[in-house]
């Protein structure tokens, strides 16, 4: 399943606020920004669909596209 623009702007904002609720230094903040970055990202790569043209044989993708 795709995530929305809506999902991802959601968990970043609800790590921030994790961020600055419950944490006491600069770096523990950091990290909880962090966290939320590469969720994003783990999630992004899991759930997405390459297609394209592949004159097969090894040869490049070729109009491709990431969804």
């Amino acid at each position: 399943m795709p995530l929305t623009e809506t999902q991802v702007k959601a968990n970043i904002k609800a790590k921030l606020l994790q961020a600055r609720n419950n944490t006491t230094s600069a770096e523990q903040a950091l990290d909880s920004m962090v966290d939320a970055i590469y969720e994003v990202v783990k999630a992004l790569l899991e759930n997405a669909t390459v297609t394209g043209i592949c004159g097969g044989a090894g040869s490049p993708l070729t109009q491709g596209k990431i969804t």
